[in-house]
Protein backbone atom coordinates (compact mmCIF):
# COMPACT_ATOMS: atom_id res chain seq x y z
CA UNK A 1 0.00 0.00 0.00
CA UNK A 2 1.41 3.39 -0.94
CA UNK A 3 1.96 5.95 1.85
CA UNK A 4 -0.57 8.88 2.34
CA UNK A 5 -0.35 11.63 0.94
CA UNK A 6 0.48 14.69 3.63
CA UNK A 7 -2.70 17.04 3.82
CA UNK A 8 -1.90 20.22 3.07
CA UNK A 9 -0.23 22.93 5.27
CA UNK A 10 -1.19 26.33 5.73
CA UNK A 11 1.07 29.41 6.11
CA UNK A 12 -0.55 31.80 8.30
CA UNK A 13 1.38 34.98 9.77
CA UNK A 14 2.23 35.00 13.72
CA UNK A 15 0.53 38.30 14.44
CA UNK A 16 2.18 40.96 17.02
CA UNK A 17 0.20 39.41 20.47
CA UNK A 18 1.56 35.74 19.32
CA UNK A 19 5.57 37.53 18.73
CA UNK A 20 5.07 39.00 22.02
CA UNK A 21 4.14 36.02 23.74
CA UNK A 22 7.06 33.55 22.15
CA UNK A 23 9.29 36.32 22.52
CA UNK A 24 8.65 35.77 26.33
CA UNK A 25 9.11 31.91 25.91
CA UNK A 26 5.27 31.70 26.09
CA UNK A 27 2.94 29.44 23.88
CA UNK A 28 0.39 32.13 22.41
CA UNK A 29 -2.82 31.56 23.91
CA UNK A 30 -4.78 31.15 20.53
CA UNK A 31 -3.07 27.90 19.84
CA UNK A 32 -2.43 26.60 23.31
CA UNK A 33 -3.59 22.88 23.19
CA UNK A 34 -3.43 23.01 19.31
CA UNK A 35 0.44 23.04 18.27
CA UNK A 36 2.85 19.82 18.30
CA UNK A 37 5.12 19.44 20.68
CA UNK A 38 8.34 21.72 20.03
CA UNK A 39 6.60 23.67 17.03
CA UNK A 40 7.26 26.72 18.64
CA UNK A 41 9.83 29.07 17.06
CA UNK A 42 12.45 29.72 19.89
CA UNK A 43 12.16 33.19 21.97
CA UNK A 44 15.05 34.69 19.76
CA UNK A 45 13.76 34.43 16.76
CA UNK A 46 9.96 36.44 18.02
CA UNK A 47 12.79 39.09 19.00
CA UNK A 48 14.16 39.41 16.11
CA UNK A 49 11.25 39.41 14.06
CA UNK A 50 9.53 42.22 16.10
CA UNK A 51 12.91 44.49 16.09
CA UNK A 52 12.80 44.22 12.40
CA UNK A 53 9.36 44.48 12.36
CA UNK A 54 9.87 48.24 14.12
CA UNK A 55 12.37 49.26 11.66
CA UNK A 56 11.29 52.05 9.72
CA UNK A 57 10.99 51.78 5.83
CA UNK A 58 12.22 47.61 6.06
CA UNK A 59 10.92 45.68 3.17
CA UNK A 60 7.28 44.78 4.12
CA UNK A 61 9.25 40.51 3.75
CA UNK A 62 11.74 41.60 6.70
CA UNK A 63 11.09 39.45 9.75
CA UNK A 64 7.68 38.03 8.36
CA UNK A 65 6.68 35.14 10.44
CA UNK A 66 4.61 32.27 9.30
CA UNK A 67 2.95 29.46 11.34
CA UNK A 68 3.12 26.63 9.37
CA UNK A 69 -0.70 24.91 10.06
CA UNK A 70 -1.91 21.14 9.10
CA UNK A 71 -5.74 20.38 10.18
CA UNK A 72 -5.77 23.65 12.39
CA UNK A 73 -2.65 22.98 14.61
CA UNK A 74 0.49 24.20 14.55
CA UNK A 75 3.64 21.95 13.06
CA UNK A 76 5.76 24.37 12.92
CA UNK A 77 7.13 28.24 11.79
CA UNK A 78 8.68 29.44 8.86
CA UNK A 79 9.71 32.96 7.63
CA UNK A 80 12.20 35.39 6.74
CA UNK A 81 15.30 36.14 8.44
CA UNK A 82 16.30 39.39 7.96
CA UNK A 83 14.76 42.63 5.19
CA UNK A 84 16.20 42.07 1.74
CA UNK A 85 19.82 42.89 0.19
CA UNK A 86 20.80 42.86 -2.74
CA UNK A 87 17.58 40.50 -4.51
CA UNK A 88 18.25 38.20 -1.88
CA UNK A 89 16.41 37.13 1.24
CA UNK A 90 16.76 34.83 3.56
CA UNK A 91 14.72 31.79 4.60
CA UNK A 92 14.56 29.87 7.89
CA UNK A 93 11.81 26.84 8.32
CA UNK A 94 11.61 24.22 11.50
CA UNK A 95 8.78 21.68 11.66
CA UNK A 96 8.13 19.62 14.60
CA UNK A 97 9.97 16.26 15.25
CA UNK A 98 6.84 14.84 15.49
CA UNK A 99 5.47 15.63 12.28
CA UNK A 100 8.85 15.42 10.27
CA UNK A 101 9.41 12.81 7.22
CA UNK A 102 5.75 14.19 5.74
CA UNK A 103 6.72 16.52 3.02
CA UNK A 104 5.22 19.37 5.52
CA UNK A 105 8.57 21.04 5.20
CA UNK A 106 8.73 20.87 1.71
CA UNK A 107 5.12 22.33 1.93
CA UNK A 108 5.62 25.23 4.25
CA UNK A 109 9.30 25.97 2.25
CA UNK A 110 7.64 26.19 -1.81
CA UNK A 111 5.20 28.67 0.09
CA UNK A 112 7.21 30.67 1.32
CA UNK A 113 9.22 30.90 -1.62
CA UNK A 114 6.14 31.47 -3.41
CA UNK A 115 5.65 34.61 -1.38
CA UNK A 116 9.39 35.82 -1.64
CA UNK A 117 8.96 35.67 -5.77
CA UNK A 118 5.91 37.32 -5.35
CA UNK A 119 8.16 40.87 -4.54
CA UNK A 120 9.40 41.51 -8.17
CA UNK A 121 12.81 43.10 -6.42
CA UNK A 122 13.55 39.13 -5.33
CA UNK A 123 15.61 37.26 -7.51
CA UNK A 124 17.16 34.88 -4.65
CA UNK A 125 15.75 32.95 -2.02
CA UNK A 126 18.54 31.51 0.27
CA UNK A 127 18.84 29.56 3.39
CA UNK A 128 21.85 29.40 5.35
CA UNK A 129 21.85 24.92 6.66
CA UNK A 130 24.52 23.20 8.77
CA UNK A 131 26.45 20.73 7.18
CA UNK A 132 24.95 17.89 9.36
CA UNK A 133 21.62 18.87 8.20
CA UNK A 134 20.86 16.36 5.81
CA UNK A 135 17.11 16.81 5.91
CA UNK A 136 17.03 20.43 5.26
CA UNK A 137 19.78 19.72 2.62
CA UNK A 138 17.61 17.42 0.89
CA UNK A 139 14.51 19.53 0.94
CA UNK A 140 16.43 22.66 -0.60
CA UNK A 141 17.79 20.09 -3.29
CA UNK A 142 14.46 18.29 -4.09
CA UNK A 143 13.04 22.06 -4.31
CA UNK A 144 15.92 22.95 -7.07
CA UNK A 145 17.90 25.13 -4.42
CA UNK A 146 21.59 25.02 -5.11
CA UNK A 147 24.45 24.33 -2.67
CA UNK A 148 27.21 27.04 -2.63
CA UNK A 149 30.10 27.77 -0.60
CA UNK A 150 30.61 27.45 3.26
CA UNK A 151 30.42 30.09 5.59
CA UNK A 152 30.52 31.07 9.28
CA UNK A 153 28.04 32.80 10.61
CA UNK A 154 28.54 35.38 13.32
CA UNK A 155 28.04 32.54 16.15
CA UNK A 156 30.12 30.63 15.15
CA UNK A 157 28.03 27.94 13.40
CA UNK A 158 29.43 26.61 10.01
CA UNK A 159 27.03 26.15 7.26
CA UNK A 160 26.23 25.92 3.41
CA UNK A 161 24.27 28.53 1.53
CA UNK A 162 21.55 27.17 -0.62
CA UNK A 163 19.99 29.63 -3.28
CA UNK A 164 16.93 29.50 -5.52
CA UNK A 165 17.03 31.71 -8.49
CA UNK A 166 13.83 33.41 -9.57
Amino acid sequence: MAPKAACAVLLQRVNTDELQALAQGDVPAAWAGRHAEQSMPPAFVAQRTLALQQGAGTHPLAGALYWVVQAERVVGACGFKDAAQDGWVEIGYGIAPSCQGRGLGTQAVVRLCRIAFDSPQLQWVRACIEPGNAASAALAHKLGFVVGPAVTENDGTTVHIWTLAR
